[in-house]
């Protein structure tokens, strides 16, 4: 995708890649250390602070990059886009004449930096210590295994569509443009759906539009996984209950009660779904129930839970960066009765939420049944931020986390995992860097039997 090339495992050229990654994760800190409090020691002490080895690694890792980038520029065709750097060289030729253009080499270096590098260490230290904690732990992976053979029928694969669905919050969103067209009483309106959403889980879209005379069905509208009043109303959103975002807006309210109903159960069919939807409504036919049967099924036929907790709680118990990328503030401003100044630097410590006692009792012990409910079905915990918050949450949370599920699961499909008989018991705890990193360690890989 970046540069048009795919390395076998066994190309020189990629190890070297990989060696210079590795020595430039491990040679500095996420908060810069002494240098980014005393700056003066890389004159003073280059070779103490850690300054000369930092200088080399990122020199290398650019240098190959730079590399990268010449090859791309000697065959680059403007009607052939091959890939990122292409795209992104393409886009410098369009804005040479553009005196304050951000598009530049120095600017495709980093950038590509940091999709190779965020892209490859963060998913395979995690699977590191994910391979790890199951060797250690044998009877964590035998319930993956358990649940692998119950719900895909032995060593399998699995698939994207196995993962647990997630579910967030619904919330309200005022939005100020284009507002004059609205009916003076818009605000009775609007507080009259969100009472009734909130009263009545089952209403459907048309039984809202027929109690709410003001309102058509069809001003009823979905954009973003939200629910919202389109007709008169600029874009006014409605709060509503938590939400999945493989369904139908209509099925918002309905869906997480059906997931409380079942608890747990599985269906292989969608006629057997859609028996028990029915038990479930009274033997009402929920008419808006159009796609939702077949999501449904997903999640309530095949849903490996297990294997979604082991790689929560591997990335809490080790947390693959303990802190954030640096922030700075752009104004002075006042928070929890401390006063930041203006361009003071600040970290978001995401260690501290992922060992905080009054959540995560024993923080340090390696316990997927935290994020297990009663029903064996996966808890979505929003106050696991191992991706950031807010407006500059991990760009690649999306793809790591589909990554992890299909290499973990793969993984213990296919083999049995145990620690290496005679070899001293391996440690848990991280190596130190800009990321953490499991410490080397040898496990056996035992192939399962084939049914």
């Amino acid at each position: 995708m970046m540069a048009g090339k795919r390395y076998s495992q066994d190309d020189e050229e990629f190890k070297h890649l990989l060696r210079i990654l590795n020595d430039l994760f491990r040679s500095g800190q996420s908060s810069g250390g002494f240098l980014n409090t005393l700056p003066i020691l890389r004159f003073i002490a280059p070779d103490m602070s850690g300054y000369t080895q930092q200088v080399v690694t990122f020199t290398a890792v650019h240098e190959f990059i730079r590399k990268s980038i010449r090859e791309h520029e000697a065959t680059f065709n403007e009607g052939n886009i091959r890939d990122f750097i292409d795209a992104y060289l393409q886009e410098i030729k369009e804005h040479t004449s553009d005196g304050d253009s951000s598009f530049n080499e120095k600017q495709l270096i980093s950038i590509c930096l940091d999709l190779f590098s965020a892209g490859s260490e963060s998913v395979s230290n995690t699977l590191s210590f994910a391979l790890l904690y199951l060797a250690l732990h044998p009877d964590v992976q035998v319930k993956i295994w358990n649940e692998m053979e119950r719900e895909l029928g032995g060593a399998v694969c699995p698939s994207l569509e196995d993962r647990p669905r997630e579910f967030t919050t619904g919330h309200t969103d005022i939005h100020n443009e284009d507002q004059s067209g609205r009916p003076s009483n818009s605000d009775e309106i609007i507080e009259k759906v969100e009472r009734l959403l909130h009263e009545d889980w089952r209403v459907t879209i048309c039984e809202l539009a027929l109690r709410v005379p003001e309102i058509s069905a069809s001003s009823i509208e979905s954009f973003d996984g939200k629910i919202g009043l389109s007709q008169g109303f600029g874009w006014t959103v409605i709060p509503h209950p938590p939400y999945s975002p493989d369904l139908a807006p209509s099925d918002y309210h309905l869906f997480p009660k059906l997931k409380e109903h079942f608890g747990g159960q599985r269906f292989r069919t969608d006629n057997k779904v859609k028996e028990e939807i029915t038990r479930f409504l009274n033997g009402l036919v929920a008419e808006f129930y159009d796609i939702g049967i077949q999501k449904l099924e997903y999640r309530l036929q095949k849903c490996l839970d297990q294997n979604e907790a082991v790689i929560y709680e591997t990335m809490r118990v080790n947390t693959i960066a303990p802190l954030a990328v640096p922030h700075r503030a752009t104004r002075p401003t006042t928070f929890a009765g401390y006063t930041i100044p203006k361009d003071t630097w600040f970290f978001l410590s995401l260690w501290s939420v992922a060992y905080d006692t009054s959540k995560y009792p024993e923080p340090d012990q390696f316990r997927p049944e935290r994020f297990i409910d009663k029903n064996g079905q996966l808890i979505h915990d929003e106050t696991l931020v191992t991706f950031g918050a807010g407006k500059r949450l991990c760009v690649g949370m999306s793809y790591a986390k589909g990554a992890l599920f299909l290499f973990l699961g793969a993984i213990v499909a296919n083999f049995e995992l145990r620690l290496v008989p005679g070899d001293p018991a391996p440690s848990v705890v991280a190596l130190p860097g800009f990321t953490t990193a499991p410490r080397p360690f040898r496990v056996l890989a035992i192939e399962r039997q084939k049914q």
